[in-house]
């Protein structure tokens, strides 16, 4: 069976030949409308599997801690002034903010609505 993959003449999900029409247009990647569907559903899986792994779960806390402890150490660098510092460190949170806004307005409703309650919650112990 030829890749799937590579093959612009075959199906992207079983490997079939598929006829290409001669009129302009994408090159069909599906030999039917069942292996269009199929990989569709994987595709969706997928998805729902990595917003999970990013959204939840009992041990999210850790592995965001788990995360952070693998920044170089130069990511948590401050200027010498304390002022400076807390300046600094003010405005990185608003644009956090700002940021987990986005994404709230434009994600996915699974991990928009845990962006938009931590926008909230840092906005509101930041006024």
């Amino acid at each position: 069976m030829p890749d799937p993959v590579r093959a612009p003449d075959h199906c992207c999900v079983c490997g079939d030949p598929i006829e290409q029409p001669v009129a302009q247009g994408r090159p069909r990647r599906h030999c039917s409308a069942a292996c269009r569907a199929r990989r569709q559903r994987a595709t969706r899986a997928r998805v729902k599997a990595v917003v999970a792994s990013v959204v939840g779960g009992p041990d999210l806390e850790e592995r965001m801690r788990a995360a952070l402890g693998r920044l170089p150490e130069e990511a948590f660098d401050l200027p010498a002034d304390p002022d400076q510092a807390a300046l600094l460190v003010l405005a990185e949170a608003w644009v956090l903010v700002e940021r987990l806004e986005r994404v709230a307005a434009t994600g996915r409703p699974e991990l928009a609505a845990r962006c938009a309650g931590a926008a909230a919650a840092l906005a509101a112990s930041l006024i």
